[in-house]
């Protein structure tokens, strides 16, 4: 028997209210350990089916089925699942493994251009932080990618598997390694918290934002080369966005970003921690700053 249980879209309802609201459904259905959990839908879907599953009955087998280009290279792999919380982004969670993942190309022929171009953020992001030729491919077959060429966006959606896979399986609670990961993402959680999870912005946008600030902050203290800096900026530059960080935010806001920024997961004695790039590969791990170096930062990325 299968069972269809809807959830809204939007990371608005990505919350508690809701998995309590799935869950009475599912208590309802009397499922038993024996049965199963398919997440079919983007990054919201995976991350909350996913939670779902690793809380009934003390964990229920949980597939995943992601469609759109965001799940399929990052929020599908990798066993993090959750939801938010008023004081921020993805705050209640669990790591929970799926027991099988079933990528489809052709969903992504069904995504409007927003989704597609957010889901890019992740895909750039694997190539600056772990795999210098496959940024390099990157460059090379944007024309493709955006065209949606059925080949090509095997092969990219497949490398970026096995790069997660490969951080994933050397360090799956996120004690070093895997916060690689997390490049650009301090920035984006807070900026999606502080905008209440709205429509205003997604998670990718958001992803794209917050790696172009965490590029221009290492430029900015001298940890990455002008040459690097400028090759990278170029190429986030080629993917289409029209959200940008000052048309989103203002000056009187930016307490209000750091104030999220300080509840983010990562931070270690009450200093913001933000990953920051290096050179290609080479990301700088735990980066502690006191908040009003951040805020300052962010408030000169408002003047300019």
């Amino acid at each position: 028997d299968v069972h269809i249980l809807t959830i809204p879209p939007g990371e608005s309802h990505k919350n508690l209210s809701e998995v309590s609201r799935v869950l009475d459904e599912i208590l309802a259905l009397r499922l038993e350990r024996g049965d199963a959990l398919i997440a079919l839908g983007g990054g919201i879907i995976g991350d909350m089916g996913g939670f779902i599953a690793s809380t009934y009955l003390r964990g229920i087998p949980f597939f995943q089925v992601p469609t759109t280009l965001l799940a399929q290279v990052d929020a599908s792999v990798g066993g993090k699942t959750g939801v938010n919380h008023s004081s921020g982004k993805n705050l209640i969670g669990a790591f929970y493994q799926p027991v099988f993942v079933a990528i489809d190309t052709d969903s992504l022929t069904t995504l409007p251009k927003r989704e597609f171009a957010a889901g890019m953020a992740e895909v750039i992001k694997y190539g600056i932080i772990y795999d210098a030729p496959f940024f390099a491919w990157l460059e090379a077959h944007i024309d493709a990618l955006k065209a949606l060429d059925t080949h090509v966006l095997s092969d990219t959606i497949k490398r970026c598997c096995e790069i997660k896979a490969e951080v994933v399986a050397k360090d799956e609670k996120e004690g070093g390694l895997r916060a690689i990961l997390n490049l650009g993402h301090t920035f984006a959680h807070a900026y999606e918290s502080c905008l209440g999870f709205s429509s205003k912005l997604n998670h990718g946008e958001a992803v794209i934002i917050g790696i172009r600030n965490a590029l221009q902050f290492s430029y900015q203290i001298g940890l990455i080369k002008k040459k690097s800096y400028t090759y990278v900026k170029n190429h986030l530059n080629k993917i289409p966005l029209k959200k940008n960080f000052k048309n989103l935010f203002k000056i009187k806001e930016v307490n209000k970003i750091i104030s999220f920024m300080k509840s983010d997961k990562k931070n270690i004695s009450k200093k913001i921690n933000v990953i920051l790039i290096k050179d290609f590969g080479k990301i700088k791990l735990n980066y502690q700053f006191n908040p009003n170096t951040i805020k300052n930062f962010l408030i000169s990325e408002l003047k300019k």
